[in-house]
């Protein structure tokens, strides 16, 4: 499983159509938690929870989240609007790291997300991999790629 975060705030970090992956004194950055707030708490649960991710249900006071504890202790958690007036969909991009992208696809599709890009086979690091973006119930784009084995790598 991995986990891929688009920061838009630092476009140099994107070059020639490949990420760059971010470091900091020879050191990757290692993401501690990423935090989304969702307009149905549920609908969204069930959207992340078909791309694999496990969630524990949490409690902040009266506000009930949803929380998955991944490598090095980092989380991804999803939370309720704290206002109706709160922006949606502006927060950072998603990708996700899925062991059976095509498996994943149909079931969102039979869910009826809004599909992005179908999957489609492309070169990512001199391998190949699955790839494909679908919109989240409160419209952010979240991409899935699955890697495929290494016998299928590239010369």
């Amino acid at each position: 499983f991995f986990c891929m975060l688009r920061f838009y705030q630092c476009p140099n970090r994107f070059r020639n159509g490949r990420w760059v992956f971010l470091r900091v004194q020879g050191m990757p950055i290692v993401m501690q938690a990423i935090l989304i707030h969702v307009a149905d708490l549920e609908v969204s649960r069930q959207f992340y929870e078909t791309l694999g991710i496990v969630f524990d249900r949490e409690t902040d006071g009266d506000t009930v989240f949803y929380a998955a504890y991944l490598a090095h202790n980092a989380a991804f958690q999803i939370s309720p609007l704290e206002s109706p007036d709160q922006i949606l969909g502006r927060e950072p991009a998603l990708y996700f790291g899925v062991e059976n992208l095509d498996a994943v696809f149909t079931k969102l599709r039979q869910m009826e997300f809004i599909i992005i890009a179908i999957p489609q086979t492309v070169s990512f690091h001199g391998r190949q991999a699955r790839i494909c973006t679908v919109q989240d119930p409160d419209g952010r784009s979240v991409g899935l790629m699955e890697l495929l084995p290494e016998d299928n790598s590239l010369p």
